[in-house]
């Protein structure tokens, strides 16, 4: 046939260029370079203020764990605009660079493992990335390329609206949507920075809006790396000289924004009920009871496994005892940024029918311990799977690159807590224990919350 004699031409391969952020101006001099010998971290700060933390280790063959926490994060936000946090978040390494959309730097990368995410912490902007040991000079680049170049495309916050639209309507129909939407507000005591942002509100949120946001704290904030695995040390800070070294001045300090550091809980009382619209079964039962901050380590680490025992209590109380196929869990969390604010949550996934009693029951369980204390025999089940997967955590390279080392030069306290790790948590006391839970989880204390189903309304 004619048609079949018609030479097809292949399409053209479209060319990839080069990435256009190779340079970024003489390489920085440190101007003070320590080792933490105990910890093996090389501690290092250029000359214009950066600080850089390196720890070698042999967890992972191949891989390295670089971390970039630089500004104030949601601290230095706008209070007026509190869906600028999750807009950026979003958006960000969606809009590429001024000079290569995030298609393009999928092709120009493709083949490595260099890459970025961001998230807008609580008191910092966090960028995180996993390289092989010979990307690395590529992956600082990479990232510092995101720190002076956001591309800002308007199509990302397009696509953002579309799926916080979608995210939005679905959070509105399950139980778990409402309590990191409603709920999370109403702990902050109406708080707006906490809680879900309308879709409304999301969608006004326009791309200036983020830039002029994230301008000041990308080009001046303080900037703490973090870089750990399988990686030699000085290749490391050489790397670093030539990219995040090489910046013009920062900011030495983060800024505090201590006024932004203060939440409160709203006051205990009778339970306060949530609802969303769904015939699908599906209740929580939960009680919190205020706590504390995280910068007393002890008393966080016991704090956590109070929760821990509170569960066991949960667990033969409502899952043994009645046969419900629940799955019950405590849990203790303390703050990094906001002053004295903490919480031990019980939760419990339930039937509508049973929450309120199941409030009660968790109430109770909580008061039992305030009054009478635990059993060593409940300590030792607490204690031990903390004790065994401290062998695991101690060799976990995200731990050492996110909790140790991304703000260590701001925290130096976080250096002893790895320190102190090992030998604290099985060092744990029943009395310490007791004590907590006669402070902390008094009856008088709970905030109890039922979050339950309403008929979806139906079409006429």
């Amino acid at each position: 046939k004619a048609s079949q004699a018609i030479a097809v031409e292949a399409p053209a391969e479209e060319e990839i260029p080069p990435f256009a952020y190779q340079s970024f101006g003489a390489p920085g001099a440190p101007v003070s370079d320590k080792l933490v010998e105990d910890l093996g971290i090389r501690t290092v700060t250029f000359a214009n203020h950066t600080r850089l933390n390196v720890k070698q280790t042999d967890f992972e063959a191949e891989t390295v764990q670089v971390r970039f926490r630089v500004g104030a994060g949601a601290l230095c936000l706008p209070a007026d605009k509190p869906a600028v946090r999750s807009m950026a978040s979003r958006i960000f390494t969606a809009g590429g660079l001024v000079a290569h959309s995030r298609t393009e730097l999928g092709r120009i990368f493709a083949g490595t493992t260099v890459g970025t995410s961001f998230g807008v912490e609580d008191d910092a902007f966090l960028f995180s990335g996993s390289c092989k040991p010979k990307e690395l000079r590529q992956q600082l680049g990479y990232m510092t390329a995101f720190l002076l170049h956001p591309g800002y495309r308007e199509d990302a916050r397009e696509r953002a609206i579309r799926s916080y639209e979608r995210e939005w309507t679905a959070a509105q129909q399950e139980p778990d949507g409402v309590w990191g939407g409603a709920v999370d507000r109403y702990l902050a005591n109406g708080d707006t920075r906490f809680g879900l942002a309308s879709v409304a509100e999301f969608a006004s949120v326009t791309i200036g809006d983020v830039r002029q946001a994230l301008a000041d704290a990308l080009n001046k904030g303080a900037l703490e790396v973090a870089i750990v695995g399988d990686i030699d040390p000085d290749l490391a800070v050489a790397a670093a000289a030539e990219t995040v070294g090489a910046l013009a001045d920062r900011r030495s300090e983060r800024q505090r924004f201590e006024d932004r550091r203060e939440i409160s809980y709203p006051p205990a009382g009778p339970r306060c009920h949530f609802s969303f619209e769904s015939d699908s079964g599906k209740a929580m039962a939960v009680v919190i009871w205020p706590t504390e901050d995280i910068y007393d380590i002890k008393r966080t680490r016991r704090l956590s496994l109070l929760a821990s025992v509170l569960t066991d209590r949960m667990r033969i109380e409502i899952r043994e005892k009645t046969g419900a196929a629940y799955s019950p869990r405590a849990y203790s969390q303390a703050s990094e940024t906001y002053v004295g604010y903490g919480r031990i949550e019980a939760v419990v996934r339930c039937a509508p029918e049973t929450a309120a009693e199941l409030v009660d029951t968790l109430r109770r369980l909580a008061a039992d311990l305030a009054e009478s204390g635990l059993t060593q025999d409940e300590l030792e089940r607490a204690v031990q799977p903390r004790i065994t997967g401290l062998k695991q955590w101690v060799r976990n390279t995200p731990y050492w690159a996110g909790n140790v080392m991304a703000a260590c030069g701001e925290y130096p306290e976080r250096l002893d807590w790895a320190r102190s790790m090992e030998a604290d948590i099985p060092a744990i006391t029943r009395e310490e224990l007791a004590a907590l839970a006669a402070t902390y989880l008094r009856p008088e204390l709970a905030r109890m919350i039922i979050i339950e189903p309403v008929p979806e309304a139906k079409a006429e």
